[in-house]
């Protein structure tokens, strides 16, 4: 089974849907509800985390936050807790 990050680049370098078609849902760095970040937002895969345009800015946000990842509206990847 693949990571997430692994399925990220995946996408990104082919070998699957097309990469603006993928959206990522990541729990921010409080617990709640978690947030939707269309993929075309990511600016940078790197080994630990990614990195998501904020405005002016840039968020770096960690693989272990992330819990979904969906494909042309199905679950393509999803975190299994336990």
């Amino acid at each position: 089974m693949l990571t997430s990050h692994e399925h990220l680049l995946k996408h990104r370098h082919g070998g699957g849907n097309t990469f603006p078609e993928i959206t990522v849902c990541y729990v921010p760095w409080s617990p709640g509800q978690p947030f939707v970040c269309p993929v075309r937002d990511i600016r940078a895969l790197e080994a630990y985390y990614f990195v998501i345009a904020a405005g002016m800015d840039a968020m770096y946000i960690p693989y272990r936050r992330i819990r979904k990842i969906m494909c042309a509206g199905g679950t393509a990847w999803e975190h299994l807790s336990g």
